[in-house]
């Protein structure tokens, strides 16, 4: 699976064109059948086109099967590329950019002019209801604003002295900061917005290949019951991992591990019951 990572890396091409030609699918998906996803996406696309890769030899003989959805089979390599497409464009929305250096350089400058400004009020250079609009909290916005504020109120003073080459520096800087800042509080609302419309299109894309892969798996569970080897051709996507369970000293027990699914949603695709009968494919 790695060279096929690496792969998909080196070029996404294909992974686009698959996501844009099942984009229709994606989107006819409702919103509250979008599942809460907290697997290893981009694992699970890898592993699934790995895994469609070596079922052809089964495809004529699934397609006998009377139930059987043949377009799940056909489709499970493009649904997958999708995912991984989609996961690739869930996580370039993560990423924010580090505007932490310029917020503390505004909240700084911002604590150097309210103190001019209320020394200058108290000698009567300034009014009390000009420095009124002044917050002093720390989120963008806020510091855009208060910055402005306190330009407006120290530039537009008609008896203060701003000759001064530092205050000067400072007026000019703070405008600087309040129209940074603003334009950062924008971008961070516009990627707030698309890491959520990148969320429920992750949601969609699995959603999709889960309805394919459990249609395919159950068709192999049903193909391979005799043989009893369905799980070395199409595994579950569920994780397996141990617990510890807490044992107290009068225990005499053995313990056994638990195998957890990674996620609540999933659900195994074929019950014990269906595998030992002849399941939805008898025919």
């Amino acid at each position: 699976m790695g060279d096929l990572q690496k792969s998909l890396a080196e070029d996404s091409t294909e992974a686009e064109q698959a996501f844009e030609r099942r984009l229709p699918e994606l989107m006819a998906i409702p919103g509250p059948m979008i599942p809460h996803v907290n697997l290893d996406l981009r694992e699970v696309a890898i592993k699934v086109l790995a895994i469609s890769s070596q079922l052809s030899v089964f495809r004529e003989t699934l397609s006998s099967l009377t139930t059987f959805d043949v377009l799940a089979l056909e489709g499970l390599e493009e649904y997958a590329l999708t995912l991984y497409r989609a996961q690739e464009a869930y996580e370039l929305a993560c990423k924010h950019e580090d505007v932490g250096g310029l917020l503390a350089e505004a909240v700084k400058l911002r604590g150097v002019l309210l103190t001019d400004a209320r020394a200058a009020a108290r000698r009567g250079l300034l009014g009390a209801s000009d420095l009124s609009g002044v917050q002093g909290q720390r989120s963008f916005r806020c510091v855009s604003r208060d910055l402005s504020v306190l330009v407006r109120a120290l530039s537009s003073a008609p008896r203060l002295d701003k000759t001064s080459g530092s205050l000067r520096a400072e007026l000019t800087r703070a405008r600087e900061l309040s129209a940074l800042l603003l334009h950062k509080a924008e971008r961070r609302r516009r990627k707030t917005l698309d890491l959520r419309r990148a969320m429920e299109v992750r949601g969609r894309a699995f959603k999709l290949l889960r309805r394919a892969y459990e249609e395919v798996r159950a068709g192999m569970m049903f193909l391979r019951r005799r043989e009893k080897d369905a799980e070395r051709w199409v595994p579950s996507l569920f994780a397996k991992r141990t617990r510890r369970r807490k044992v107290t000293a009068s225990a005499d027990v053995q313990l056994t591990t638990d195998i957890q699914p990674v996620t609540k949603q999933l659900e195994p695709v074929v019950s014990e019951s269906r595998q030992e009968g002849l399941g939805p494919f008898e025919q």
